[in-house]
């Protein structure tokens, strides 16, 4: 789960068909933050979190906030949902005592014509693609953002009940074909999609506040990069399945008899996994002499070949000088000269 040391008692988590995603460790965005604490603040509060969750495809999704006693403010909580760069939900905690409670955060909230309705969070899967006309030229806006979740919490005080807005609209804009060449190396693969308006009967009351801290800037911000699997793996966030080693390389003591058997098998069959070292030329076999002379001058050669009823010819060459003497052979005829 998605906690900050130097705030206790806040806890964010996204939940997919009722069941939270398993959090992934940022080990960049770490370092990144320890070399800002070492070169500024070294002693200043961390304030900000970010993990890698799975992403899946068409789910909706939901962000999931709870306070338990660890977490200590006299003043009232103002949260702020983005995703993928986009502001989509704000919610409040105005008393302790609501801070009891678990909030549930499945989607946006929109108002027309006075009617309140939800349109709740899902993941979508990216059309990416080669560079083609239509893509020629084109970069979202938000691909910096793009495939994050992120929660920011402020203190607010001198709450004030306000009248409600008659309308009141949110969307995020669903991105068309990107072209892999504008992604520039990043492993993006999802963005967040917001459903079609479902009607929402539950009452709401709008305020209006102070945030403060003077320059409104938040105590506590929670990240979520949500990637594919592939993604996750390829960013060395989820470790690759590493591949098995060849049964010929692992000692036999340690295979299966389901192994063994496998790897007898790989061994009587008709192209051996490996060459002997050692050749040995059978009696009997026919032997064939191949001269070349060369007109330049330099080295000829005699090759000689094994014939034998394998598919593979085994050839072994043998060199010498063109000039070198020879003595006779049986067979060969001797001429005299006086």
């Amino acid at each position: 789960m998605a906690i900050l040391p130097d705030i206790p008692g806040l806890r964010v988590e996204v939940y997919v068909n009722g069941d939270p995603l398993r959090e992934y460790h940022d080990y960049e965005e770490d370092s990144e933050d320890d070399d800002e604490d070492d070169e500024e603040e070294p002693d200043r509060p961390r304030k900000t979190v970010t993990k890698y969750v799975e992403a899946v495809s068409g789910a909706n999704f939901e962000l999931r906030v709870s306070f338990n006693d660890s977490f200590d403010s006299p003043h009232a909580i103002r949260g702020k949902i983005e995703i993928d760069g986009m502001d989509v939900r704000r919610c409040a905690w105005k008393t302790q005592t609501s801070r009891l409670t678990h909030k549930h955060l499945e989607g946006a909230h929109i108002t027309q014509q006075g009617q309140r309705y939800i349109r709740k969070f899902r993941f979508r899967e990216l059309d990416i693609v080669e560079e083609n006309e239509s893509t020629k030229g084109q970069r979202p806006n938000n691909l910096r953002t793009m495939g994050q979740i992120s929660m920011d919490f402020y203190c607010i005080t001198n709450i004030r009940t306000i009248k409600p807005a008659n309308e009141k609209n949110v969307d995020l804009p669903e991105p068309g074909q990107i072209a892999e060449k504008a992604l520039k190396g990043r492993a993006l693969s999802h963005c967040g999609i917001l459903d079609a308006p479902q009607r929402n009967n539950t009452p709401s009351t709008a305020y209006d506040f102070d945030y403060v801290d003077p320059n409104k800037r938040p105590f506590a911000t929670f990240v979520f990069k949500y990637r594919s699997l592939a993604a996750l793996k390829a960013l060395h966030v989820i470790r690759r399945t590493p591949s098995p080693t060849p049964l010929e390389e692992r000692p036999e003591e340690e295979l299966s008899q389901a192994e063994l058997l496998e790897l007898v098998r790989r061994l009587k069959g008709p192209t051996p996994t490996r060459w002997p070292t050692n050749i040995k030329r059978e009696e009997g076999s026919t032997r064939r002499v191949k001269r070349g002379r060369e007109d330049d001058g330099e080295e000829e050669s005699d090759e000689e070949e094994d014939d034998d009823d394998d598919d593979e010819d085994v050839t072994f060459v043998s060199k010498r000088r063109k000039n070198a003497r020879r003595l006779p052979r049986e067979g060969d005829m001797v001429i005299e000269i006086d």
